[in-house]
């Protein structure tokens, strides 16, 4: 089975299946985040195989929890879930969301994806003073 491919400003995404259910391995290259999105039907777990992956998430888009998932973490994003990932590791993230059908149309975004441009916004992001 070949994947499809989808870079995105974060990274890039391989695309197994989206029929029925959908799998994708989504890759995060450091120092960079997705934006904040949420599905209104979409029900995702995210499994983390190279980590450590920065997961916000909250019923507000501009009220996030965050919550940092390591190598082997498992983590559900319901449906109408604000949520954002981020990788502020020094190498690249890898997860793989296993998840109802992905639609475009279901999804709504309260920001961009983008990089992180200062260590100030990092550790806004961390809530915590980064050291070196």
């Amino acid at each position: 089975m070949h994947a499809k491919t989808v870079t995105k400003r974060w990274g890039f995404e391989q695309i197994y299946v989206n029929h029925g259910y959908c799998m994708k391995v989504m890759h995060v290259l450091p120092s960079t985040f997705s934006s904040i999105h949420r599905h209104n039907k979409k029900d995702e777990t995210f499994y983390v195989a190279q980590g450590p992956l920065l997961l916000e998430t909250g019923k507000l888009a501009n009220a996030l929890h965050p919550r940092t998932l390591n190598t082997g973490d498992v983590y559900r994003v319901s449906p109408r879930t604000w949520h954002r990932f981020s990788n502020v590791g020094l190498e690249t993230a890898i997860f793989v969301e296993a998840s109802t059908p992905d639609d475009p149309i279901d999804t709504d975004r309260a920001t961009q994806s983008g990089t992180f441009w200062s260590v100030a916004e990092m550790e806004n992001r961390l809530g915590t003073k980064c050291n070196g």
